[in-house]
């Protein structure tokens, strides 16, 4: 069986963080779970019809 040197894993393994910071990702993290409504970048559902139940609870309450 032979052995390989493997610099590069041995690099990405104990090299530094990727650029982002606890304190940057804790705030992204907050932010989705504040956010009202999430999409993802990839994939977007077109906007949903209104029914027409709750269309009548609109009229009827205005």
């Amino acid at each position: 069986m032979e052995q390989s040197c493997q610099t590069a894993f041995a690099e990405d393994m104990y090299g530094t963080a990727g650029s982002d910071s606890d304190a940057e990702i804790l705030a992204a993290v907050r932010r989705v779970l504040t956010a009202e409504e999430i999409s993802h970048p990839d994939v977007v559902e077109p906007p949903r019809k209104t029914s027409l139940v709750s269309t009548l609870l609109n009229r009827l309450r205005s």
